[in-house]
């Protein structure tokens, strides 16, 4: 999980589910009529793990290469919420 703009666990894992718009330089490219286009991206949980392993990203890329010393909050008991869930 991204941490670098996020203060707890929490609110790294609702940008992770967060829908991304791929338009202009990074449109989808569709295999059937090979044509690019406007779509939405998500990621999604399809099933429940019995345990979860989250890695945080604690290092930041860019100009230069940085680890990340803002703390990261979280709580004891995660409560994963719909929104993390693929439509079943």
């Amino acid at each position: 999980l991204d941490i670098s703009t996020a203060q707890t666990v929490d609110d790294a894992l609702k940008h992770f589910a967060a829908k991304e718009i791929l338009d202009v330089d990074n449109q989808w490219l569709c295999t059937k009529c090979n044509k690019k286009g406007n779509c939405e991206k998500s990621m999604r949980i399809r099933n429940a793990p019995n345990t979860l392993v989250i890695h945080l990203k604690r290092f930041g890329f860019g100009r230069s290469s940085r680890k990340l010393s803002s703390h990261t909050k979280f709580s004891t008991e995660l409560r994963l919420d719909k929104t993390l869930f693929a439509d079943q």
